[in-house]
């Protein structure tokens, strides 16, 4: 009996140990397993952080280069908003100047057909139609420095726009230096748009004047040569009147010389008869 419950023990003994064996190699391979796990999920943690820092840096390059990109797109606007008004202003001062000219050749040739008016001679009608021809020169160079005026003041106009959009897609100094440049474009436009308005105003009073010089310049010589026909046909008149009188004296004292001629040779006759 006791050798049974001896074997039974040893049996339940063996049982054990193989449980226990068991249980250890089971735990060994879920501890392993939980391992693998941990280590998949480091790495895949790893590999996630790593993708997230690519496409941060990803991110963070491409917005630097947008920023570049609208900076020198900025800076090319502000340039292309200064040149634009430094020229406008160039053609400002040259519509001043053409404007000028033009005022003064439409009071020269207004002040020389006065005098032609006031003095019909050849020479205030030279002066009338040189002043005239002068006038419409200034009115053509006038016209065509209002043109240019005009059309840079568009430039700088459409220059100063594209400056201040520009401005903002930057920031900091570089938008407000842009935005600066762009506003001071626009204003130089509105005076170059005004100055052109003036200067063709000018033109047109000057060319008018030119016209209005040389036509009273080409009367006054028709007259002067209808006046000179006249004297001239007068003079024909009186020189052929004068010629005629000649004649006429010139015959009657050759009759008168004719006539004493005879009494003389009559006289002569008689006063030798008497002897």
């Amino acid at each position: 009996m006791a050798d049974k419950t001896r074997g039974k023990a040893e049996i339940a003994d063996l049982a054990g140990d193989e449980a226990i064996e068991a249980a250890s190699q089971a735990l060994q391979k879920l501890v392993s397993m939980a391992e693998e796990l941990a280590r998949a999920a480091k790495e895949s943690a790893e590999e996630a952080a790593r993708k997230a820092g690519e496409i941060d840096l990803a991110a963070r390059e491409s917005a630097a280069a947008a920023t570049r990109a609208a900076e020198e797109a900025a800076a090319r606007a502000e340039e292309k908003a200064v040149a634009a008004k430094e020229a406008l202003e160039e053609a400002i001062e040259a519509a001043n100047a053409a404007g000028k000219r033009a005022d003064e050749s439409t009071k020269t040739a207004k002040a020389a057909g006065t005098e032609l008016a006031a003095k019909l001679t050849k020479e205030t009608a030279r002066k009338a139609g040189d002043a005239g021809r002068k006038a419409k020169r200034e009115a053509a160079a006038a016209f065509q420095t209002a043109e240019d005026t005009r059309r840079k003041a568009e430039l700088a106009d459409i220059a100063g726009d594209e400056a201040i959009g520009a401005s903002t897609k930057v920031s900091g100094v570089i938008a407000e230096r842009v935005e600066e440049a762009g506003r001071e474009a626009k204003d130089a436009a509105v005076k170059g748009f005004d100055v052109a308005d003036k200067t063709r105003e000018k033109a047109k009073l000057a060319d008018l004047a030119g016209d209005e010089a040389i036509e009273a310049a080409e009367q006054a010589l028709q007259k002067l040569v209808s006046m000179a026909e006249e004297l001239a046909r007068a003079a024909k008149e009186s020189a052929e009147g004068l010629s005629a009188r000649i004649d006429a004296i010139a015959q009657a004292a050759g009759k008168s010389a004719a006539e004493a001629s005879t009494g003389i040779k009559e006289a002569t006759a008689v006063a030798q008869s008497a002897r």
